[in-house]
């Protein structure tokens, strides 16, 4: 089989100001623009996946990257590329520096995956799918859309103020499979699935504040962000080919929040020895209305609730201390603790399988735990030449949810490394590392082999030794 592959063809056209007789980018002020065209000798939807160079024919060129900056201190900048295409990108700023600044910003982005895509169904791009006469020829693609604008405020008295708001749209098709069971005992050979077209029609708006304050020995931000997602589409209805008059559904991405405060610190200490910390706590909402247990009459009961009232809170310390108290050594120490306490609402549901039956009731599990980490390590340079590294690592793992296998574990973790440089390009080492992982009582799901144990939740010793011999006999060349 042969395939003919596009040519694309291009010129070009720079123009530069008048004033200078050579463009140099060194120079405060500048300006490039790069105009020209283009052209495709065939079609090519896959080749121009992400650059929205699909079809055959003449397309445009653009970029540009300009600035100015004045002596007291005003300035303003304008950079964009393929600025003709779909992948278009552009930037606005200007400011005063150490003021303020202030930006707007573009962002596009197509993905084109198929051109010559066929269904069964009428109403693409919508969602309820119903049988045509024949094929209906559609594109699988997407395209994202951004919009951005921000700016800071700084005073001469070490505060700095931030705020950005994000806009961003993906909208298309893409594909999604669907199935309806007509035999549960006998599922593998009594279901119908097809692919479907998904109506993609993404709306998400983001927001960043921030105030920080930085002296020589300190530094301080507080910020907030804040993600609001909303689809659409909130479920996809199809007409089953193989059973004409019956339907299936399926639940899409369902709206949500994420809000979240950090407090971020650090600090200068005696003997060449610094201490950061990061303190942070968020919170996840979804509250979409449940679809019905199935889009089919009589297959389903009534729902306990009308929505999951989701609620997530997620909290996050960082705490870390580097020292350096001699020329030799190294000091480090690490302590990371996260929570996720999940308050999403219990309820037993008694779920339509594939929009044919019921198999019995259930109940969601909030998944909860924390998690607590703990580093310590050492680094010392005998000489020029030879290096010896060493540390202990403790990791506590705390797990709240129903019929959770293990609700405890415990890892500890001792570590060393010995390491030679005897020529500049050789490098030898030698390491190893010792681990023991425990925890609380394990207890089996139903269903499954009582001896059997989940890997990540098993009691576990382990061993490590290992050597290792790196050689640069170029720049560009390595060999381990």
């Amino acid at each position: 089989m042969t395939r003919k592959l596009p040519l694309i063809v291009a010129a070009f056209s720079m123009l530069v100001p008048a004033v200078a007789p050579a463009l140099d980018m060194s120079q405060p002020n500048y300006s490039e623009v790069e105009l020209g065209f283009g052209f495709i000798t065939d079609d090519a939807f896959r080749m121009g996946r992400y650059t929205g160079l699909t079809e055959k024919g003449i397309f445009l060129l653009g970029n540009i990257n300009a600035h100015r900056h004045d002596t007291d201190g005003t300035y303003w900048r304008a950079t964009g590329t393929n600025i003709g295409l779909d992948s278009r990108y552009l930037r606005l700023e200007s400011g005063s520096q150490g003021e303020f600044d202030y930006f707007l910003e573009y962002d596009q982005l197509p993905n084109n995956k198929s051109d010559s895509a066929r269904t069964l169904f009428n109403g693409v791009g919508g969602p309820t799918l119903t049988l045509g006469g024949g094929l209906t020829p559609f594109e699988i693609e997407t395209e994202r859309q951004r919009l951005s604008v921000g700016g800071s405020l700084s005073s001469r008295k070490n505060w700095k103020f931030n705020v950005a708001y994000r806009h961003e749209t993906k909208e298309g098709t893409d594909k999604a499979g669907g199935a309806i069971l007509y035999n549960f005992t006998q599922s593998l050979n009594n279901t119908n699935a097809a692919l479907l077209p998904e109506p993609v029609d993404y709306q998400t708006d983001q927001i960043d504040v921030s105030l920080q304050y930085a002296k020589a020995k300190m530094q301080l931000e507080l910020a907030y962000h804040m993600s609001v997602f909303n689809n659409g589409e909130h479920a996809l209805t199809w007409e089953d080919p193989f059973i004409p008059a019956s339907f299936g559904s399926q639940a899409l991405a369902p709206d949500n929040q994420f809000h979240q405060l950090t407090a971020t610190l650090g600090y200068q200490l005696p003997w060449k020895s610094r201490v950061t910390g990061v303190f942070s706590t968020g919170l996840m909402t979804q509250d979409q209305d449940y679809q019905q247990y199935s889009v089919n009459p009589g297959a389903g009961g009534v729902l306990p609730r009308t929505s999951l009232d989701g609620e997530v809170w997620l909290t996050s310390v960082q705490l870390k201390l580097a020292s350096r108290p001699l020329p030799k050594l190294r000091l480090n120490a690490s302590y990371r603790f996260n929570e996720r306490d999940n308050n999403s609402s219990i309820a037993t549901y008694v779920p339509v399988i594939a929009d044919f039956q019921s198999s019995g009731t259930v109940q969601n599990r909030p998944l909860s735990y924390q998690r607590n980490r703990f580093d310590l390590s050492a680094n010392y340079r005998i000489n020029t030449a030879m290096s010896l590294r060493g540390g202990y690592k403790h990791d506590a793992m705390s797990r709240d949810y129903v019929a959770a296998e293990r609700e405890d574990t415990d890892e500890n973790t001792l570590f060393a490394k010995w390491k030679l440089k005897p020529h500049a390009d050789v490098s030898l080492a030698l390491y190893g590392e010792a681990s023991e992982r425990d925890g609380s009582n394990y207890q089996a799901p139903a269903n499954e082999n009582p001896v059997l144990r989940k890997y990540h939740l098993a009691d576990r010793n382990r061993t490590k030794l290992g050597a290792s011999v790196d050689y640069l006999p170029a720049d560009n060349l390595s060999m381990v």
